[in-house]
């Protein structure tokens, strides 16, 4: 019985987070980039330097990113 209060409480969590609008959860493109670089960092084990290297590139643009996620589809997900 607690692991079907468990199960129904994360089910409606989950469901709760789904419904959220994108745009109230949106960052701006330079925290959007910045969580990009640092995943890239982590998992390309990129040096310091490589990393100014790349980020000298994002910041010689004004829109150079992912994508703004609250429009972009992505045909091979489940939500695509």
């Amino acid at each position: 019985m607690r692991a079907y209060r468990v199960l129904t409480v994360l089910l409606v969590l989950a469901s709760s987070i789904m419904a959220i609008h994108p745009s109230a959860v949106a960052q701006s493109l330079k925290e959007r980039n910045e969580a990009l670089l640092v995943r890239l960092q982590q998992v390309h084990r990129l040096s310091e330097t490589q990393m100014a290297a790349v980020r000298e590139i994002f910041s010689a643009s004004g829109y150079l990113g992912e994508g703004n996620p609250a429009i972009t589809q992505h045909p091979l997900t489940p939500t695509g």
